[in-house]
């Protein structure tokens, strides 16, 4: 997925789901380490998400896919 925008044009008109960081043409080391500030916040954002997202998903596989919700045939018909 995309995890960012950087761009030199200005796109404060449109509406996206992700960051997006408005840079002058020529990369200046200011804007640099405002992206890499930024990124390493995403870094640890996504880590606590991906935490809470895997505890989520085991517990609704445990839900759904236990073994009270299957009929377990042993002999061929």
């Amino acid at each position: 997925g995309i995890d960012f925008i950087v761009s030199a044009v200005d796109l404060s008109n449109l509406y996206f789901q992700i960051p997006v960081f408005k840079v002058s043409v020529f990369l200046k080391s200011d804007e640099m380490e405002m992206i890499r500030k930024a990124m390493d916040q995403m870094q640890v954002s996504s880590y606590v998400q991906s935490s809470k997202i895997n505890k989520f998903e085991n517990n609704s596989f445990r839900q759904y896919f236990s073994k009270e919700n299957f009929l377990i045939c042993t002999e061929s018909d």
